[in-house]
């Protein structure tokens, strides 16, 4: 059978409903809306891209629908023979085959005229006079829509007439000639051809492109969507432990999105004739086409945003800055995870409805399943056991590695020089362990790795304190983080050069961190002295040595239903009742030995080694949810107290060089010991000079080696932004200091102090106040030389504010100390 088609423009077109002539006798509409009487049937052919045939058979008929667009005209041939063109008019055409249907408008609907022929003969094409329909094929309706033609026929499939086609064979040619207007693409017979038609086996003639992309719509888009996604969130959210959790995430969201583009647009493509006349369909059906193409668009949003995310968090230069992409990015994510579940919902009432009930029990369990490992990410209590990494064979190298930087940190080797020697591996300290984090992706960016490699962390990973220039706010790490970093365990960070406290080793209660408030001495109105007491514990009043100062201790309250973050606090040993005695005696041993030269004059007694109690000074900070505001106003007993930790200042006994310090307000305390140890090695090193060895070793009962501890060059130099002179913390101890370098000649130590409120200001210190702030031109004045140490210590604004002019400056970041 072959069909031929001659298609002309549409001159008018029904835009608000489907039209049926049912006044004509030609038609059979049978009374019912036409809408009923065109809709779709079983089986299709596409024989080009505008034309369309599908038909349904029974055991005695055949029902076909042709839709078409841009068509004013065409014919359908029956057992094609030939079509050959007589002349370049529009209606004179050899057409010769079994049977031929032509349809033809004119300028208004009433003129459909239809015809057809035998064609055993040339035939062209000829008005129907007699307007009587066909003679074997009957309308069932036809409508004009949006330029889009659809007309429904049917005839038995057998005629009493042997010269009509007679439908008794399983397949049939279809000859087709296709004729499009001056304004259209194709024009007069450049469009035709010949299709063949199996009408009892046609999935084997359907085009398999078109068949796959069906089928990969319904399938693969299915499996996507309504379960590959589940996993590719899983990667994103809950596996950030595995090192390539982005890539993987990234891998499946990306595929996934491709393969749906290409399944979605081609299903488009084919149904686009369909979608034009989307309205007259089911809500459902118009629902889910809605629903997809809201979907297609949020994908190209999506995944832009997740190339920009992914690429920042692996440079070493990214930066925070990208949070609000990854932020809408997170929640766009989870609203395109929420839609397509509601669009696979759809798909499959609208496609298979009988499976309607076992996939909502698929969903049931999909979100239970979801919802059970939430709350498993965020309440796990369990804690991995802690384990050393270990490797084999080629790798059996990397023990040794790990086994040489454990040492050399437990030696207080300087954190830049391990981090050079050391430059493919990102390690950090968490309290009293250190771990490899090398291979690890952070979710926050790979450039806070850089920042904080080689670092005690503690301050950041429990969400006390933002990690300096990055803007980053704090963040409080969850359980599951705690665990993924006991599998990255290398070792125990010793601190033997700390040995501040002290306890039997015998030990076991569960809560021997546990100490309790004493006594809180007032300073003024917000800083005061708090003094805790142990019963497990021993504090050391007085360390040799310079390595220990600036260590911190973390402070949490002790017991159920107080949900405060623990913050590190600095060790001022310099403020213990047993350090104010013996350095207030040492001052007047040496006033009485060099100043008053009384060489008879009281000599310092041996002051308490060992106590219970340990103390800090800490400032009340008026915001919600803060550990210092919570000390000051609340009458709570109990506190865990745990470390020293950290490097402090990262001193040595060969520490040389000049040492700048950038403080505000309260990040003066970690150098109070510093400055209390410099008071005592200048007062050693004069008496040593001026009277003798034996006179200077009455003060140095702790054996504390001062000649040769810190380079004959060393030199602090503090610059320090305090609001009024009740907040300058070690006052005494300064002024001693500055007095003792300025009579002697001593350049250990130097202050630059800028202050707000200059009133009651000691008249000694006004020689060493400034007026400018502490900005990239006070710095140009006030670094003249290059530094061994800059350290920084203040709020988390004050600290990015120094960092950034010190960069501008042209300070490498190995000499910057973050105290």
């Amino acid at each position: 059978m072959k069909v031929v088609f001659f298609i002309l423009p549409i001159i008018y077109a029904c835009t608000d409903s489907f039209d049926c002539f049912s006044e004509s006798s030609r038609f059979n509409c049978n009374g019912e809306p036409c809408l009923n009487n065109i809709t779709e049937l079983e089986n299709f052919v596409k024989i080009t891209k505008n034309l369309t045939m599908y038909f349904e058979l029974d055991t005695s008929n055949i029902t076909m629908l042709f839709e078409l667009k841009f068509c004013q005209r065409f014919a359908i041939v029956f057992d094609y023979t030939k079509i050959n063109q007589l002349n370049k008019t529009y209606d004179e055409y050899d057409i010769t085959g079994k049977e031929i249907i032509i349809f033809r408008w004119v300028e208004t609907y009433d003129n459909l005229y239809v015809n057809d022929n035998i064609g055993l003969s040339p035939t062209s094409f000829i008005y129907d006079e007699q307007k009587v329909g066909f003679k074997n094929w009957h309308i069932l309706g036809y409508a004009i829509i949006n330029e889009t033609i659809r007309i429904k026929i049917t005839r038995t499939l057998l005629t009493d007439n042997q010269n009509y086609y007679q439908f008794n064979k399983q397949t049939l040619d279809l000859g087709y000639l296709i004729i499009y207007n001056k304004e259209g693409i194709v024009y007069r017979n450049y469009n035709r051809g010949v299709i063949t038609v199996d009408l009892y086996n046609l999935a084997s003639y359907v085009e398999k492109y078109e068949q796959f992309t069906d089928q990969g719509h319904t399938i693969f888009l299915f499996i996507f969507w309504s379960f590959l996604s589940d996993i590719g969130i899983f990667f994103g959210r809950q596996l950030k432990s595995y090192p390539k959790y982005a890539k993987v995430h990234g891998m499946i969201f990306l595929f996934q999105s491709i393969l749906t583009y290409i399944f979605a647009f081609s299903k488009i493509e084919y149904n686009k004739l369909k979608i034009q006349e989307i309205y007259y369909y089911d809500g459902l059906i118009i629902a889910h086409f809605i629903v997809g193409v809201l979907i297609l668009s949020f994908l190209v949003l999506q995944l832009m945003m997740g190339m920009i995310v992914k690429n920042n968090l692996e440079s070493l230069n990214g930066s925070n800055k990208i949070y609000k992409i990854k932020r809408i990015h997170f929640y766009l994510g989870y609203f395109i995870y929420l839609i397509t579940k509601a669009q696979v919902a759809m798909g499959v009432h609208i496609q298979r409805p009988d499976l309607l009930i076992p996939f909502y029990y698929f969903y049931v369990f999909l979100f239970f399943s979801k919802i059970s490992i939430e709350i498993l990410y965020h309440y796990e209590v369990s804690i991995i056991p802690r384990r050393r990494i270990t490797y084999q064979y080629v790798e059996l190298d990397k023990n040794q590695i790990y086994e040489n930087l454990i040492d050399k940190i437990n030696q207080n080797i300087s954190r830049n020089q391990l981090v050079k020697e050391y430059q493919k591996l990102n390690y950090i300290i968490l309290r009293e362990a250190i771990y490899d984090v090398s291979d690890f992706n952070h979710p926050g960016g790979q450039y806070i790795l850089e920042r904080i490699t080689g670092r005690e962390i503690g301050r950041y990973f429990y969400g006390g304190y933002p990690i300096q220039n990055l803007n980053i706010k704090m963040h409080i790490h969850t359980q599951f983080a705690i665990n993924y970093i006991e599998t990255r365990y290398l070792g125990d960070y010793r601190n033997d050069n700390c040995p501040l406290l002290y306890y039997e080793e015998n030990t076991s209660q569960k809560d021997k961190y546990v100490w309790k408030f004493e006594q809180y001495i007032p300073f003024g109105s917000d800083v005061g002295l708090f003094i805790f007491k142990s019963h497990f514990f021993q504090v050391r009043q007085f360390l040799k040595g310079v390595q220990w100062f600036g260590r911190y201790f973390y402070i949490k309250p002790f017991g159920t239903g107080i949900n405060l973050v623990e913050r590190p606090y600095s060790i001022v040993m310099s403020y213990t009742q047993s350090a104010i005695l013996k350095r207030q005696q040492i001052l007047d041993y040496f006033k009485s030995q060099v100043i008053e030269q009384d060489y008879q004059a009281y000599i310092p007694k041996q002051q308490i080694i060992l106590s219970n109690e340990i103390n800090f000074v800490i400032k009340k900070c008026d915001f919600s949810n803060n550990m210092s505001r919570f000390l000051h106003c609340t009458g709570h007993k109990p506190y865990e107290i745990t470390g020293p930790y950290g490097f402090g200042l990262e001193l040595d006994p060969l520490s040389d060089g000049i040492h700048y310090a950038f403080v505000q307000g309260t990040g003066i305390l970690p150098f109070l010991d510093l400055i209390d140890y410099l008071l005592r090695k200048a007062i050693y090193t004069i008496l040593h000079d001026q009277r003798s060895k034996e006179i200077a070793d009455c003060i140095n009962d702790n054996n504390e080696e001062y000649l040769t501890t810190l380079g004959q060059d060393f030199q602090l130099i503090i610059h320090v932004a305090i609001s009024d002179i009740a907040h300058f913390y070690g006052i005494p101890i300064i002024q001693d200091l500055l007095f003792i370098c300025k009579t002697f000649h001593l350049d250990f130590f130097d202050i630059k102090i800028l202050i707000k409120d200059r009133s009651n200001i000691p008249e000694e210190l006004t020689a060493y106040m400034v007026e400018s702030y502490f900005d990239l031109k006070y710095m140009k004045e006030h670094i003249k030389f290059k530094p061994t140490k800059v350290y920084v210590c203040g709020s988390p604004q004050f600290e990015e504010e120094i960092q950034t002019n010190l960069f501008d400056l042209g300070i490498p970041k190995k000499y910057l100390v973050i105290v």
